[in-house]
């Protein structure tokens, strides 16, 4: 299960919602500035020149062939062609199933030098609602209860029409991976997350007539957060809420690193303080009550490290990314450590001896949706209520409206 989207960026702005006559198509970068990428499909299949249709190759059923650049140039099992862009081709639209580097995706293929970079690029182009599809399974368990699918998918579903053209300069609208949203192509389908797409067809998330970047998290860790917390920028509808995700197994942590490891850690990424001396954070209290260095949920919004050659103040967001934590709602205690011949080598002799312990909670950014608080709200929902996934997005989004985009 991916746990949490990237976002780039301070501010969050809605995009207006234009209502699509029909279902759109997507252009999903499946693999990005790849050395080689191999091609096959299950019935017989042609690479052809996308601008004019020029027949490069004909393959029978299960055939390989291997796209490399060579010279600056595209290069078919090995021979170099003029053609900038290439399109799988087969005799069958929307039936054959075409396999890209072993992983299987409906709809078509496409192919051309990365912008920019010596490598390939595939692009997946396919209806978006059968791009959920494949994206739904990877985002969350296709076991969890119904209601919690249907609120993931018209939160996927939300975020992609959000980030329509997020990749243009690249040759396509979203990435496969979590700086937009995990994408497995049909390799990655299942019935239950697939019913839970079909069950909300063209249903999204808007905020004063305004398609939403609709994020989601793993575990908040007992309370999501305001955006200006996380990521700089105000949202109206991605407010602090309660969570219910107790039961996650991801909702209490802790780290513990020595005084010795954070300077080097923080030394790698830019920042010499020198012998760590301590850390300057407000204690952790019940979510609600502000802090100046922390967020509605707690989470840190600035952290200093001090150190003998001075201090360093940082975000949440940065320290969390430094020192690898699931997620900014978090504490941290100094302790000494009691000194012996097996810790204290002759390099370090004089260097006071700490271990910093953090206890955190939750896992992800802690904006909108919380998968596991989701789970929970679905499993004490009524039984039989097929709309209350309307209910669980408007606890997590505050203030949207669900309304048909196509």
């Amino acid at each position: 299960m991916i746990l949490a989207l990237i976002i780039i960026g301070l501010c969050i702005v809605p995009v207006y919602a234009a209502p699509f006559s029909q279902e759109p198509l997507i252009r999903v970068g499946i693999l990005s500035n790849q050395s080689q990428i191999v091609i096959s499909a299950n019935q017989e299949f042609s690479l052809v020149e996308d601008t004019t249709g020029k027949v490069l190759g004909r393959y029978l059923p299960c055939d390989k062939v291997t796209i490399t650049i060579n010279g600056g140039k595209l290069a078919l099992n090995s021979k170099v062609i003029t053609a900038t862009e290439v399109r799988v081709a087969v005799p069958k639209v929307g039936g054959p199933d075409i396999q890209v580097n072993a992983n299987v995706y409906r709809g078509e293929i496409r192919l051309h030098r990365t912008v920019g970079k010596q490598g390939v690029t595939a692009v997946n182009i396919l209806p978006l609602e059968k791009y959920l599809c494949g994206i739904v399974p990877k985002e969350i368990s296709p076991q969890w209860p119904a209601e919690t699918l249907k609120a993931q998918a018209v939160a996927a579903r939300t975020y992609a029409i959000y980030s329509l053209n997020k990749h243009n300069a690249d040759g396509y609208d979203v990435c496969a991976d979590t700086d937009c949203q995990v994408y497995g192509g049909l390799s990655a389908e299942d019935d239950r997350t697939t019913a839970a797409v079909n069950a909300t067809v063209g249903l999204v998330m808007v905020y004063q007539d305004k398609v939403i970047p609709a994020v989601f998290h793993c575990s908040s860790g007992g309370y999501t957060e305001n955006s200006e917390n996380v990521w700089g920028g105000y949202s109206q509808f991605l407010r602090g809420v309660k969570d219910f995700d107790e039961k996650s197994p991801y909702y209490k942590w802790e780290k513990r690193l020595t005084g010795l490891e954070v300077a080097k850690i923080l030394g790698q990424a830019g920042y010499e303080i020198g012998e760590f001396k301590a850390v300057e954070l407000s204690p952790l209290t019940t979510p609600g009550k502000f802090a100046a260095d922390r967020g509605v949920s707690g989470r840190v919004k600035q952290v200093c490290f001090v150190g003998t050659n001075g201090n360093v103040v940082l975000s949440g967001t940065e320290v969390r990314r430094i020192l690898g934590l699931r997620s900014s709602l978090f504490d941290i205690k100094v302790q000494p450590v009691v000194t012996t011949e097996k810790n204290v080598s002759s390099l370090n002799k004089g260097v006071r001896i700490v271990d910093v312990i953090i206890n955190g909670y939750g896992w992800g950014h802690g904006l909108g949706l919380s998968q596991w608080g989701a789970k929970a709200m679905a499993e004490q929902a009524m039984p039989g209520n097929k709309e209350y996934f309307k209910t669980i997005l408007k606890h997590y989004y505050s203030g949207v409206s669900l309304e048909k985009e196509y």
